[in-house]
């Protein structure tokens, strides 16, 4: 009787690895620091954690927050566990440049589970804003005897995204042999006097751009309204000369001619 208890616990073994051994992250470290672009699309893998159990047992992957997540990837010749993190929802580097989890691993049987806090992943800058100009409207008046070179205003645009694709340069798209601006101070100045000395437009609406420096470029444009104020630099001008008149002698003194 005694035999036949035995033989039954030793069946109910069969198969039953005990978990003593807690599992343990393979590569976790190389994605602390990870570089990713803001326009990774959702639901794409940028690494791939592989995680040991000496059990053998099952591991399952946690992550905290929501902007990534972990798709179980099997498991590869070596035994690991494979998950990939990926994309949860769209990033956006100028409100959330860096994003801050931890992943834990859990096996089946054990209860052990190990977390490792405090990765961090890097959003990089995507051209994704164009240039907004900034204290619009834009209006100013200029003597039509200004110097050339004289200056007229200064417009002012900025971009949130960084480095290059932040970097705003301007240009004209009208005008533009009257007026000229500069490329990176938006100072817009006379270039030439000829159309505004002739008096038949009294007023310019000069249209600038301003480009940033992404290898896409953005642009926006707007309408700087320049007046042209007139100057007393005309002598007044005699008109249908010359003027003759005949008056016959004696005659008394009145209106002859006007």
């Amino acid at each position: 009787m005694l035999e036949g208890k035995c033989i039954i616990l030793l069946l109910a073994g069969i198969g039953i690895t005990m978990a003593v051994t807690a599992p343990e992250f393979r590569n976790i470290g190389d994605l602390n620091n990870m570089l990713v672009s803001e326009n990774t699309p959702v639901g794409e893998s940028i690494f791939q954690i592989r995680a040991y159990d000496p059990d053998g047992n099952a591991l399952d992957f946690t992550i905290s927050g929501d902007t990534f997540r972990i798709s179980p990837a099997g498991v590869n010749a070596q035994g690991e566990t494979l998950g990939d993190l990926e994309v949860a929802k769209i990033l956006d580097r100028e409100t959330n440049p860096v994003v801050r989890f931890d992943v834990s691993i859990t096996d089946g049987l054990g209860g052990h589970t190990i977390t490792h806090s405090d990765i961090l992943i890097n959003v990089i800058d995507y051209n994704d804003n164009s240039p907004q100009f900034q204290g619009t409207p834009y209006e100013a008046r200029l003597s039509e005897n200004a110097d050339i070179g004289t200056s007229i205003i200064t417009v002012r645009a900025t971009d949130i995204d960084s480095g290059q694709n932040g970097a705003v340069n301007y240009q004209l798209t009208s005008h533009t042999d009257s007026f000229e601006i500069g490329q990176v101070d938006g100072i817009l100045r006379l270039k030439d006097r000829t159309a505004i000395e002739s008096e038949q437009q009294t007023a310019y609406a000069v249209t600038v751009r301003a480009v940033d420096g992404g290898s896409q470029p953005l642009a926006t444009s707007v309408d700087v309204f320049v007046q042209i104020t007139d100057e007393q630099n005309r002598a007044p001008v005699w008109l249908n000369e010359p003027y003759e008149i005949s008056i016959t002698e004696g005659t008394p003194g009145s209106l002859q001619a006007s």
